[in-house]
């Protein structure tokens, strides 16, 4: 989309979610491979533990803030803010599925 028609979103809009990371995977692991995908600077990372459920204790859920960078990742931050999802690949067997939060 030509940049005149795209409409204007804030640099640090969608935070992004990841629901679902093994427990062992560290801030700087998360902030390697948004490094790579050089879609802006990453400006803090959350990692929150789930107390409630047992299965569910050896996940954690993410949420990312960075300052986007702003013509290159116009479409992406539109998937996101849109509902979608988008697969990021980490590893050889590795992918991450990342939403944008909710009540951003």
């Amino acid at each position: 989309m030509p940049l005149s028609m795209q409409t204007y979103l804030n640099p640090r809009t969608p935070c992004i979610c990841i629901p679902r990371l093994p427990k062992d995977t560290t801030k700087e692991d998360i902030a390697d491979v948004f490094r790579r995908l050089d879609w802006g600077n990453v400006q803090n990372i959350i990692i929150v533990t789930n107390q409630k459920k047992q299965q569910e204790r050896d996940f954690v859920c993410v949420f990312v803030h960075l300052v986007w960078k702003k013509n290159a990742t116009y479409e992406i931050r539109q998937k996101l803010l849109n509902k979608e999802s988008i697969k990021v690949v980490c590893g050889e067997y590795e992918f991450w599925k990342l939403y944008a939060k909710k009540n951003n």
